[in-house]
């Protein structure tokens, strides 16, 4: 019944499809083909797992210029507008169980895994899906389009499988084709918890890698570059911080040495911001070393004679504060297997 649905509700978009120079849609200028995949289930972390149910979502569009790694070097696939459902939408509902609760109960240290019958998994962190400024960037594609240039007579090669499409990917390494399942999972790595620390303070950042100690951060190198971002800043919990001007160098930057890119980090990797006083979020790899839309995080060092965190971290693309740790104290970056 869900595949009926789902052909119901494409044969209702591909009616709306208009040929070429017809509008204004510079997206719409060759015909859509209906994606084929199998049905999807969630599991993990959830309080009732089992099959998605489509039928009531709404279909969100993407559009993506997808570039792929070869030999190490990004290379042009193609551009291609998707049809399908964020994942935003499909886990919206989902009640979420964290394993961790007692300890920490936000919900940022969360992650999303999905993945297809071939055991090919890519991670998303929660907050990528839900603080983010652009909801519906990441969905499980059911239809596509390509993106036909006017003037050039360019036509790219049209996929024929469902998939996972992250739409702020530079390169799709996350993009696996007919996903089968969708996992929540709580961040598998415990930290002591503080809420009392005072000064909340870490004189340094410990960078940790597959378990592996990397090197630590004692300062940030003025050389690097400062970027300066006007926000305003607005808790999930509490609302309106106030108005600021942010100064930091990007983390992408300040961590690349240490955390080099790996196909398998691009697709399965992420990384664990972790304070002092034992606060932390996630970020997948991809989200933050994969951009296209040049949203950045940042990493300030506020000096020693800092009060409230020496190195916070600034979630540029989130519209809430909540992933914004101060006082970090280590960043882990792992993959799942």
């Amino acid at each position: 019944m869900r595949n009926i649905l789902m052909l119901l509700s494409l044969f209702a978009l591909m009616a709306g499809w208009t040929p070429a120079g017809e509008n204004n849609d510079y997206f719409d200028d060759a015909a859509a083909t209906t994606l084929a995949g199998p049905d999807l289930v969630i599991a993990g972390d959830v309080a009732t797992p089992g099959p998605v149910d489509v039928s009531r979502l709404p279909v969100r569009s993407v559009t993506v210029r997808e570039a792929v790694l070869k030999d190490g070097q990004r290379e042009f696939v193609g551009a291609y507008r998707y049809d399908g459902y964020s994942l935003f939408d499909i886990l919206r509902d989902v009640t979420v169980v964290k394993k961790n609760e007692a300890e920490f109960r936000p919900m940022i240290d969360l992650l999303v895994v999905v993945e297809n019958a071939a055991g090919e998994k890519a991670v998303l962190s929660w907050g990528e899906i839900f603080y983010t400024n652009v909801q519906h960037r990441s969905l499980i594609a059911v239809r596509v389009s390509p993106v036909i240039p006017s003037h050039a007579d360019d036509r790219w090669p049209v996929p024929t499988d469902t998939r996972l499409v992250c739409a702020d990917d530079m390169v799709c390494a996350r993009q696996i084709g007919q996903p089968v399942k969708i996992t929540v999972l709580t961040c598998p790595h415990s930290f002591a918890v503080n809420r009392d620390l005072k000064p909340l303070y870490s004189p340094a950042i410990r960078l940790v890698a597959d378990g592996q100690e990397k090197g630590r951060l004692e300062s940030l190198s003025a050389a690097a570059g400062e970027r300066a971002f006007p926000t305003v800043s607005y808790g999930h919990g509490m609302g309106f911080h106030g108005m600021s001007e942010i100064r930091g160098q990007s983390a992408k930057d300040v961590l690349l040495a240490a955390f080099p890119p790996t196909p398998e980090r691009l697709r399965a990797g992420y990384l664990v911001f972790a304070a002092a006083d034992g606060y932390r979020c996630t970020v997948s790899y991809s989200e933050l070393f994969n951009r296209s839309d040049r949203a950045e995080f940042l990493i300030r060092d506020l000096g020693v004679d800092a009060k409230g965190g020496r190195f916070p971290l600034f979630a540029g693309p989130d519209f809430f504060v909540d992933r914004g740790v101060k006082a970090l104290s280590e960043i882990r970056c792992v993959q799942i297997p």
